[in-house]
């Protein structure tokens, strides 16, 4: 579609977020580019939780079909340029690795696109012993990461339902609070004296 074609009312939430920030895909791509990798993922749990961070699938909505795999394209190339010479994927795997990875998984948030390849970089889904390719990201990715995001998203959701709850049980002491108050008053109609 492409930002033009969307009116506001249209957009997702994140969508409304990116497309105020940023209004073109260059300057969506220049605040999340990848020299910025390791500061916008230093909270991981905020990288999986936000809801402020476009998902693929919002990416190509706001800037155009192959927007997504273009940002995450120029993610993998830096990422391939800090690995050893041995390690690297050629530029046309690039490419293709993130037409198949934006599309495969077009529900993942930047946020959790650059928390990925950040891990990817650091080590922490292992050494790599073999080139980076795009079986070996999607074993990363289907072995690691989506274990790893899952245990977040559900963890948030147990706290929110614990929230609620609490919330839930503050409004239940009101409840009886004022059920109470109405019992007292119906004593003392009645001239029976309340006891607690």
């Amino acid at each position: 579609l492409g930002l033009q074609s969307l009116t506001f009312n249209q957009m997702s939430l994140a969508e409304r977020i990116c497309h105020s920030k940023y209004k073109t895909l260059d300057e969506f791509m220049h605040a999340n580019r990848p020299e910025l990798l390791v500061v916008l993922t230093q909270d991981a749990k905020l990288c999986i939780e936000t809801d402020q961070s476009p998902k693929m699938s919002d990416i190509d909505r706001l800037y155009g079909e192959g927007a997504a795999a273009c940002w995450l394209a120029t993610i993998m190339s830096f990422v391939n340029d800090n690995l050893s010479p041995s390690a690297r994927m050629e530029t046309g795997m690039i490419k293709n690795a993130a037409r198949v990875f934006t599309s495969k998984y077009h529900y993942f948030k930047a946020s959790e696109f650059m928390l990925f390849f950040c891990n990817v970089m650091t080590g922490k889904y292992g050494r790599l012993y073999r080139s980076l390719d795009t079986p070996t990201l999607g074993d990363y990715i289907i072995n690691n990461f989506m274990e790893e995001r899952g245990n977040m998203i559900s963890s948030m959701y147990e706290q929110q339902r614990r929230q609620v709850q609490e919330e839930h049980a503050v409004l239940t002491e009101e409840e009886k609070r004022q059920n109470e108050v109405i019992m007292r008053r119906i004593y003392d109609k009645l001239g029976m004296r309340w006891t607690d």
